[in-house]
């Protein structure tokens, strides 16, 4: 029976045995898939080309003959798969999406296989080269495809379906990044800004005006002016005062030796004193 052929009897099992009775020993049983947890060190990864080999592993098998799966990768993430590390005695096929984040995986054998511990297939998952300590990419089990079409675990001779049972477990899968991580020196710069309150004082000056009465005294210096009257003519003679014009006071002292002089000489002698106030 070739591998198309299988499947298609797998579909048929799988739409009797929802309606037929399930053995308690099958049901108790059942089948579980784990995929691989990974932690890989970052300088690993990166010599790895951040390409992380999984395996995707049937660890509990009651017994089964037919089944079918898918297992998706999370955005940003791409994988292929790797049929050479597989290990159960079945024809496997996985036929990937065109998004490449997703596969269908199935199995079919004419006999039902009992052994557990076993690589169904192996996926090689590329995770972001953004990749840094820390981070984590998870790899999960899809209970159906993107069409709708259900997941399967089962034996068609026994007519054991663990799925409709409830006895098909998964366990997810991820890809942690270790190592220790980069730290970036971070120069934060304050800025101060201070403020000066300058306190202004405004002194009101008070100014004193000083009146001062300054009284200056002008005399008028003396003086005496002496006309001589002779036969031939008149003669006239004026003689200061003899004062100091720096002390502002002006002494006249009338010269009387001249005057009699005078007198004796021409016969009329006028004298004449004027006085400037």
């Amino acid at each position: 029976m070739n591998f198309k052929k299988i499947m298609a009897a797998v579909a048929a099992m799988s739409l009797v045995a929802c309606a037929a009775a399930i053995p308690a020993s099958a049901s108790a049983e059942g089948a579980t898939v784990e995929i691989d947890q990974v932690e890989i060190d970052l300088d690993e990864l990166k010599a790895m080309n951040y390409e992380v080999p999984i395996n995707i592993v049937l660890t509990e098998n009651a017994g089964i003959n037919a089944f079918a799966f898918g297992v998706g990768v999370e955005e940003g993430c791409s994988f292929t798969v790797d049929m050479d590390v597989q290990e159960v005695m079945m024809a496997v096929e996985a036929a990937k999406s065109s998004d490449a984040e997703f596969a269908w995986v199935n199995g079919a054998n004419a006999r039902t296989y009992k052994k557990s511990d076993m690589i169904i297939c192996g996926i090689v998952v590329k995770v972001p080269e953004t990749a840094a300590v820390g981070d984590q990419f998870d790899i999960t089990y899809a209970a159906q495809d993107q069409e709708g079409k259900k997941h399967i675990w089962g034996d068609t001779t026994t007519k054991a379906d663990y799925v409709a049972a409830g006895s098909a477990d998964a366990v997810d899968g991820w890809i942690k990044i270790t190592g220790v991580p980069t730290t970036e020196a971070t120069t934060t710069t304050e800025e101060t800004t201070t403020t000066t309150e300058s306190e202004t004082t405004t002194t009101e000056s008070e100014t004193t005006t000083t009146e001062s009465e300054t009284t200056t005294t002008t005399e008028s210096s003396e003086t005496t002016t002496t006309t001589t009257t002779t036969g031939t003519g008149t003669a006239t003679s004026t003689t200061p005062g003899t004062g100091s014009p720096a002390t502002g006071t002006t002494d006249v002292l009338p010269i009387v030796g001249v005057a009699a002089a005078a007198a004796i000489l021409g016969g009329v002698a006028i004298v004449a004193k004027k006085k400037e106030d």
